[in-house]
């Protein structure tokens, strides 16, 4: 199964969009948003809140990185990081729709 990796410029998107604006971006595009580990800081303007209040039955699920600065240091948890990744794609349909959130770790 194939996998693209997109970046915020290859679609067009700014990197100063509110979390809103990009988790609608990639829920009308089926793109699955993978993110690092990010607070809720921004209160109900944060991305949680956003999946929180917008999630939908046939909604994809954001997936987060939970050590984002281990991924370029560790490379055994980046192969398992990599690999929950192609598990979830592939389980995607079947068990993920309607998720708010995806941990790999």
């Amino acid at each position: 199964m194939p996998i693209e990796l997109r970046w915020f410029r290859d679609v067009d998107l700014s990197i100063k969009a509110d979390d809103e604006t990009v988790w609608r971006f990639c829920q009308e595009r089926g793109y699955l948003l993978l993110t690092g580990n990010r607070t809720t800081k921004d209160g109900v303007d944060s991305l949680e809140m956003t999946v929180r209040r917008l999630i939908e039955p046939t909604s994809l699920p954001v997936l987060t990185i939970s050590n984002l600065k281990r991924i370029q240091s560790d490379p055994a948890y980046c192969r398992r990081c990599a690999e929950q990744l192609i598990e979830i794609v592939v389980d995607l349909e079947e068990r993920y729709r309607d998720i708010t959130r995806l941990y790999l770790s």
